[in-house]
Formats: structure tokens, C-alpha cells, sequence
């Protein structure tokens, strides 16, 4: 759904409460949301993931207007780097522990470790060396797969799991970086940024899933932290925004802004009336006695709008029934304005929510409604047994 700029930077600063200046709220949201309203060019339908991180300078304080929007994924990661890399001018920056240009990421879902077995395992020894002999199998296991990889010729890998410490020297041999325990989330997004695709097998890796979209990686010491930046990327379908502060509660209340200002959604009850075309919708395309749980929650949320109508001294047949003829011809913003009754549009009246309110409004409202099917059942056995016959 488009949204104005101008719009969004209004509701940044009206939920910047904060003695920050606000214009730096404004920069940091247009500037993110103009990452984020590019579509992926792999999916037209999805867009790019934020992620919002946090530079706390608690010994060395840093301003809050060096808060920048970068097209980038940090990591709060130390990475296994090798000493010797540098750029390819041979310049290695003193505040720079790696850097490497244009590097191949290989992004892993499975360990590069040996694994015992999780159930008991019985292992029997005939000879003195036969143990070391084990020992050295499990090893050579480890060397295989590293040696697999090493293959595809990477300068960085991106585990989920652990990485043995064997596995980190073999890497760091071959001149290779390697990050280990990253979560899921920060690997999809890396995935995004870098074009590569995760992999749980590495048998099954080829050349066209090694991410090359990256132009630089480096390994930065922030305070007391070091963090793993993968930025200059070709077509980034991810993108951080870094606030940076002097204390944690400052950074948190500038990311809940951020957050709050980047995902609204149009008040008024449009986003009720939106909900309540769409179930229609499907009932339509279901045959039978199955489509009447949809009318049912259609006709549910009909009642904010209708409500809201009658406060106003308004037709709310007639309102409900132009409002829907605009939600079906697709213009999802319009709703009832509460002081003249008519339908406007939401966007230029300048009436947003916060989106996650509304998730949650219609979260509980399905808990409390299979609460009371749960309940009246205890309550009131007569009553469920002369409904039931």
C-alpha cells in the first residue's frame, strides 16, 4: 500500500516523545522506507526486511544524529578473520579488524562439527592406537566438509550452528572468514541482501547459490563490541537502520519510534471493513454450510463501522454499503469519518493506527471468542444441551 512520505515523517515525530531532535527521526524514517517500499526483484509481492540495531556507547558516548539507513545487515558477531586480509589497495584501517571487497558468502544450516550420536553409541577397542585412530576419523569427517566448501572458492561462511575449532583453522588457512551461531532470522536476511541461498547439506551445494551481490564485508570494533557488516550491496532486498546513542533506553525508545512510525495502518475502521470484504470474499468461493464461519466473522467486524455510524446520527446501511463498494473496487483506505459521518479517505485525512495494535485487537478477539465457547459449556450445561437439540 503506497504511503506519502510527508505522512510518514509527521507520524515520526508525533511518536518521537524524546528529547532528541526530531528532525533526525525524519531522515532516518524516509530514508528506511525508502529502502523498504522497493519490491524484491525475486518476488514482486515481497518486500524488503528491516532490521533496526543498536550502537550503545556507554564508554564512549556518541551523538544520536551519527545514526544512519544503510543498505546493510550488521551482525553482532565476532568473526573468525584471518589477520593477513586486507583490501585489495593492501590498506587495512586501524578501526577495521577485516575487510574484504566483493567476497563469495556461502550461508549454512547445518554444523561443521562432529556430532555424536544421540543415542547411546558402543564403541569397542581391540588395539592401543585404535582410539586415536577414531579420534583422527572424526577429524578427517570435518576436514571433508570443509574441504567441500573450499571447493566453491568462498571468502566468507555463515553457519547456524557451531563450527568446530578444526574447521576455523582449516579456514583460516585458506584465507577464508567464518561466522558461526547466527540466528535464523539474521541468515534469512543475509540471504536477502547477498543473493545466496542456505543450505543443510553441503553436498548439495552449487555455484549459483554462493552470494556475490555483497561489495564489502568488514569487521568493525564499536566501543567495546565488534560488528560484522555486510553493506554495498547490488540489489539489497534487506536493509538496518542504526541508531546510535549514549544508553540503552535512549536506543530502545528510538527503535519502538522508528517502529511505530514505519508500520501503521489506516484508523477509521478501514482496516475492520478491509477485513470484512476479504472474508466475503472467500465465503463466495466456498460451497455450502463451510462458508458460514466467514459470514459470520464478516458480519463481526461490520459492527465497528455500523456502530461508529449510528454515534453520528448517520444512515449506516448506506454508509456500510458505499464503504464496501470502495473496498472492493480496491481503495482499502477509506472508512467512516467520525465527525460528519461521510466516508473519506483515511490517507488524506490523515487518520493512521499502529499495526501491531491492530494484530493484536484481532488476536484476542478470536481468544476471547473461543474462551466463551469453552466456558459456557461449564457454566451453563442446560443451556448448550437445549441448543444442542
Amino acid at each position: 500500500m503506497p504511503v506519502d512520505l510527508i505522512a510518514l515523517d509527521n507520524s515520526g515525530r508525533k511518536s518521537s516523545r524524546n528529547k532528541t531532535p526530531r528532525r533526525l527521526y525524519t531522515a532516518l524514517d524516509s530514508n528506511a522506507f525508502v529502502r523498504l517500499r522497493t519490491p524484491c526483484a525475486i518476488a514482486p509481492e515481497r518486500w524488503i526486511v528491516l532490521g533496526i540495531g543498536r550502537l550503545e556507547g556507554m564508554r564512549h558516548p556518541s551523538p544520536i544524529g551519527r545514526g544512519v539507513v544503510l543498505e546493510l545487515i550488521v551482525l553482532v558477531h565476532r568473526s573468525c578473520h584471518p589477520q593477513g586480509r586486507h583490501d585489495q589497495q593492501g590498506h587495512h584501517p586501524p578501526q577495521h579488524v577485516g575487510l574484504i571487497k566483493n567476497p563469495r558468502i556461502i550461508l549454512l544450516d547445518c554444523p561443521l562439527e562432529y556430532k555424536k550420536g544421540e543415542s547411546q553409541t558402543n564403541m569397542e577397542f581391540s588395539k592401543a592406537d585404535d582410539w586415536a585412530r577414531a579420534q583422527e576419523i572424526e577429524e578427517e569427517q570435518v576436514k571433508a566438509q570443509c574441504y567441500k566448501l573450499l571447493e566453491l572458492k568462498p571468502d566468507l561462511i555463515i553457519a547456524e550452528n557451531g563450527v568446530s575449532d578444526l574447521a576455523q583453522h582449516v579456514f583460516e588457512r585458506a584465507n577464508v572468514s567464518c561466522i558461526r551461531r547466527l540466528c535464523k532470522t539474521d541468515n534469512n536476511r543475509v540471504a536477502l541482501a547477498v543473493g545466496a541461498t542456505i543450505f543443510n547439506r553441503i553436498e548439495d551445494i552449487r555455484e549459483a547459490d554462493v552470494g556475490t551481490e555483497c561489495g564489502l564485508f568488514k569487521v568493525q570494533k564499536i566501543g567495546d563490541e565488534y560488528f560484522t557488516s555486510l553493506v554495498e550491496c547490488t540489489s539489497p532486498k534487506a536493509c538496518a537502520v542504526l541508531p546510535r546513542g549514549p544508553s540503552k533506553d535512549i536506543l530502545n525508545e528510538i527503535a519502538r519510534n522508528l517502529a511505530d512510525a514505519m508500520s501503521v495502518a489506516p484508523g477509521g475502521g478501514a482496516t475492520e471493513v478491509a477485513i470484512s470484504v476479504g472474508l466475503q470474499a472467500k465465503a463466495k468461493s466456498i460451497a455450502g454450510a463451510d462458508n458460514a464461519p466467514f459470514r459470520a466473522v464478516a458480519d463481526g467486524f461490520d459492527i465497528i463501522p455500523v456502530r461508529s455510524c449510528r454515534t453520528v446520527g448517520g444512515n449506516a446501511m448506506r454508509v456500510l454499503t458505499e464503504l464496501k463498494a470502495k473496498h472492493v473496487a480496491g481503495e482499502n483506505t477509506w472508512s467512516l469519518d467520525g465527525n460528519s459521518g461521510k466516508n473519506v479517505d483515511m490517507k488524506e485525512y490523515g487518520l493512521w493506527e499502529s499495526a501491531s495494535v491492530k494484530v493484536r485487537f484481532c488476536v484476542y478477539l478470536f481468544y476471547s471468542v473461543f474462551l466463551f465457547y469453552l466456558l459456557v459449556p461449564l457454566s451453563f450445561p442446560r443451556l448448550t444441551s437445549i441448543a444442542v437439540h
